[in-house]
């Protein structure tokens, strides 16, 4: 599989569902585990995507938990679109959905007890 190519199974509906926050007309929020956080200057990059990209609205990561959240246009960018944008800055996201899914569990879990 080219390199190119290798993050376009995100543009899958279901896949995507398991990583989207928030979805309305053309903003949406993904979320993604960056396993090569480790750093302020990763940080710092990560956060700066909205200057180097006008369609990306927001960049917000959380440093602990080695996680990013990312705002955008959804009609100029697909999900795949900003998944090669983190793994061309040296950041690719980890695409380990069970951990996703279990912390969506849990959250549900908390609030429902």
């Amino acid at each position: 599989m080219k390199k190119e190519k290798i993050f376009d199974f995100l543009d899958d509906k279901k896949i995507a569902n398991k990583i989207i926050d928030f979805n309305h007309k053309n903003v949406t929020t993904v979320r993604f585990i960056i396993p090569s956080i480790h750093c302020s200057s990763c940080v710092f990059v990560l956060e700066k995507l909205p200057k180097l990209y006008q369609n990306i609205f927001d960049s917000t990561v959380d440093f602990y938990n080695k996680k990013i959240w990312i705002t955008f246009n959804n009609i100029e960018f697909k999900l795949s679109d900003i998944a090669k944008i983190l793994d061309n800055i040296g950041y690719s996201p980890s695409m380990d959905f069970d951990s996703i899914e279990n912390i969506k569990k849990i959250k549900i879990y908390l609030i429902e007890n």
